[in-house]
């Protein structure tokens, strides 16, 4: 007969066990981070998928409702540039919604593929999810087109994702000196 046990992990990270059974109850290392024990919406009524906001150089980008990698906006470049591009994100589920993080990459061919990247030259690949990094230079290019991926989550596990085609302009590639 398997015993009946309750776990309670408190948010300072301290575990208590309760139930019935005669063999010692090992205690075991659960300290997870006070923030991410913070209830969400217990009603799946409120849940929503977070907006996220992709934007650079008078140009931006919102998602549409969670994770749609057909819906792509485009913005041209010019070969030879870098362009910086920006995201914020806001928890839209009510209430106790928040984001907890973001990650990016380019030209990926398989947006559901989790291999952790290599190196920092490795873009193919998702960054690490991360709260704070909330933009990436990209370029220069010679030529395109490419696409970023911006995806963010919720303390739900509801997840946003803008898609954006790069369009390299090759014709106007700017010569040394000219402005």
């Amino acid at each position: 007969m398997n015993p009946l046990r309750l776990v309670v992990v408190l948010s300072t990270g301290i575990v208590l066990f309760a139930g019935c059974s005669n063999s010692p109850v090992q205690p075991t290392s659960s300290l997870t981070p006070a923030s991410a024990l913070a209830a969400p919406p217990i009603d799946p009524e409120r849940w929503d998928y977070p907006k996220l906001t992709v934007s650079t150089q008078g140009w931006r980008s919102e998602t549409r409702q969670g994770i749609h990698p057909d819906m792509i906006d485009s913005f041209g470049i010019t070969a030879g540039e870098t362009v910086e591009f920006r995201w914020v994100a806001h928890a839209a589920s009510r209430p106790g919604g928040r984001i907890i993080g973001y990650r990016w990459s380019l030209d990926n061919p398989d947006i559901t593929d989790e291999t952790p990247r290599l190196d920092d030259n490795d873009l193919v690949h998702w960054t690490p999810w991360s709260a704070t990094e909330k933009s990436v230079v990209l370029g220069p290019f010679d030529s395109g087109p490419h696409r970023l991926y911006v995806e963010t989550r919720d303390n739900i596990g509801m997840l946003s994702l803008v898609t954006v085609e790069l369009r390299v302009d090759e014709a106007r590639v700017r010569q040394a000196g000219q402005p």
